[in-house]
Parts: structure tokens; sequence; C-alpha cells
């Protein structure tokens, strides 16, 4: 018995060596690198949903709203007002093709007491395509930080994001930042100058559809591109795989719990910064998604629709739940006042994105599910509601 004790015993810490040892090669893998393996699970997805024989999420809009626990009070939001933004056919195209944007009510959105005035977005990802028909008119400016010759996309997660962002705000212009190489790798140093670039430029909001090893630099960064009156939105990644859980063992126990292993992801988990986790049309968490909490919102991030190079294409993860976000928060600064008297906009529109989301009943999704037109309400609402 107790050679049987002291080889469980051995075995067990075994086990958790190589527990130890995947968590820290899963980490690697996810630190300093755009989220382009969301690509590769959204392949995994779609093969798995055909041999199940799923229902396309990109046709449930209608059908399957987001789960609330409770909804804000109804008074807070009354009816915008009938002006229709002018969009054109692409961006019109996107927002009817897929879930997501019928799941935030876009099109609802878009009839707002005025039109928004012009917003400049930084994407900072692989590049963007800019043979696209839909986003080769929106690109004011390309950049590249990566020393590739170039700031063109070769592996289509920047054109993905960008294509989401620019159906979303119609208003928005994009300033292309590539700060990852065509393998999708990036640093710390390389985000961190990409971000305080984009603040120097005046983009309105800028887009982190990755995650890099912290550091005093990119901290700085992010608080500099925030006193300059930036909305930055950063993806809040995917959960760390222990040996138990890639075994399908350890999860937790309470369906829509927060999932272990959530450890902090960068820029994302920076005060300044608004963390997203992915949900899927049900309004249940996104694979690939995290849940934790110091997540902030929650948005659209299972096969999502959009442009990518030589066509459209799917994406799951985190990276376009904050495609999604920065979107609503590009068309949200062409509207906002500053109703706090500090010259900035920043504040109002993240405020507006929290305070009107609809709660989830995942533990972990932050304040919920983004609502676009009670966003745009109560921004523009000369009343002012207490949502906290």
């Amino acid at each position: 018995m107790g050679r049987f004790v002291a080889l469980a015993s051995r075995c067990v810490y075994v086990g958790h060596l190589a527990d130890c040892a995947i968590q820290r090669a899963w980490s690697r893998c996810l630190t300093g690198r755009i989220f382009v393996f969301t690509l590769w699970s959204t392949c995994l997805l779609v093969a798995l949903d055909c041999a199940g024989s799923a229902a396309d999420p990109c046709r449930l809009s209608q059908r399957a709203p987001c789960v609330p626990v409770q909804r804000t009070d109804a008074a807070c939001f009354p009816s915008p007002a009938s002006v229709v933004l002018a969009a054109s056919a692409e961006d019109r195209e996107l927002v009817d093709s897929c879930w997501g944007a019928a799941l935030m009510q876009v099109a609802e959105a878009w009839r707002t007491p005025r039109s928004p005035g012009p917003t400049l977005v930084a994407v900072l990802d692989t590049g963007i395509d800019l043979d696209n028909a839909h986003l080769a008119n929106r690109v004011d400016d390309s950049v590249a930080l990566t020393g590739t010759p170039g700031a063109d996309d070769r592996s289509g997660h920047g054109t993905h994001v960008a294509g989401t962002i620019a159906a979303i705000a119609p208003n928005c212009r994009i300033l292309n930042v590539k700060v990852a190489d065509d393998r999708g790798f990036c640093n710390t140093e390389t985000v961190a100058r990409g971000i305080r670039l984009a603040a120097d430029r005046a983009a309105a909001v800028i887009n982190l559809s990755l995650e890099v090893e912290p550091s005093a630099e990119l901290e700085t960064a992010v608080a500099y591109a925030w006193e300059r009156g930036a909305v930055i939105v950063a993806a809040a990644g995917m959960p760390s795989a222990p040996a138990a859980q890639l075994l399908g063992e350890g999860m937790p126990s309470q369906p829509g719990s927060p999932r272990s292993g959530a450890r902090p992801v960068y820029p994302a988990c920076y005060p300044p910064v608004i963390a997203v986790t992915g949900v899927t049309a049900s309004g249940e968490p996104a694979p690939a998604s995290n849940l934790a909490s110091w997540v902030d919102v929650a948005a659209p991030g299972y096969r999502t629709y959009s442009d990518v190079p030589d066509g459209h294409g799917f994406l799951t993860g985190t990276s376009t739940a904050a495609a999604h976000v920065s979107g609503l928060a590009a068309f949200l600064c062409g509207l906002a006042d500053d109703r706090n008297g500090n010259g900035l906009v920043n504040d109002e529109v993240r405020r507006a994105i929290e305070a009107t989301a609809i709660p989830l009943r995942a533990e972990g999704a932050g304040k919920g599910m983004v609502n676009a037109p009670a966003a745009v309400t109560w921004l523009t609402s000369q009343q002012l509601c207490d949502f906290e």
C-alpha cells in the first residue's frame, strides 16, 4: 500500500509538472501574437458545425438574442430621432450580412438625432489589404513599424478587424498601423510605439486585437493615448489551457462562471482600456474568449463575417469582439459632446458603452453585451441617468 501511495503521489506530481509546462507553453504561444490563431479556431468550429449540421450563426440574429439577467430602465432610453445615417452599400451589406451587428442593433443606432462627425480609428494589427474594395477609400494612411516592406495584410486578421470597424462606423477613417509581422508576431515595444503614434495622429479610437507582455513603456503609452482623448479598446484574449482542461476536465463547475486560468492579458488589463470578451448569438461566452473580473464588456465574437484579402470570411475570438466595440466607439465619438468640461469625449464614450450594456448571465463578462442604440441615446439625450 505504501508503494502504491508513493507511486500515486509521484504520478500526481508529474502530472502537475506537465500541467505547468503546458501552461507556460500556451502562454508563450498567446503572448506577443496578434490573435491570428483565431482563424484556425474558426476553421475548426466551421468543421464541427458542418459535422453537427448546426445552423449558421450569421442567420440567427433575429432568433437568438442575448440573454440578459435584467434590463436598464427603459425610461432612460427615449427613441432616437429619425436622421438616418448615409452609409455606403458596402457598409450596409456587411452590417446586414451577419448576426453580430444585428445583435448590437447597429442599423437602429444609425437613426441618430444628428449625423455623426468624422472620426479616425487606428487599427494596430497585421496591416490592411489596401486593394480591398470596401477599405481602399477608407484608409487615410498606413505605417509599418515591423520592418516589413509596406503595411499590407498577408494574414487577413487586420483586414477583418478593420472591415468590421468600418462597417459599424461609416463616419470613420482608418489609420493602418502594422505592428505585427506577416506571421502575426508582435512585441511590447512596437505596440507601445504604435499606440503613441496613433495618439499623436489624433486617433479617436485605438483598436488592439492583440496581446503582448506588460511593461512600464506599454502602460505609459496607454495612459498617454487616453490623456490625449483616445478610446482604447483591446481584446481580452483566450483562457490558459492547463492539461486537465485540454483533456476536458477541470472546467468551471457552474455554467457561465469565469473560466479557470483567466490570466491577466495586456494591454487589455490596463485601467484606461476597454477589455472586450466575445459572446455567441445566444449571449453565451464564445469559444476562445476569456471571462474574468477585469473584462469590461462583451461583444459578438463567434464566426463574425467581414472583409479579408480577396473577399470575405469569418473570425472567432475576442479580436473580432474588440473590433465590434471599436466600431461602436468610433460612431459614438462622432456624436459625443464634452459633458464634464475636460475638453475630451473619450470618457463620455466609454461611459456610454459600459453604462448601457445589457448584463449577461455569464460571470466575468463585465457590464454585459454592448447595446448600440442605447449608447447613442445616452450620449445624445439631454436626460442624464444614473446607471451605476
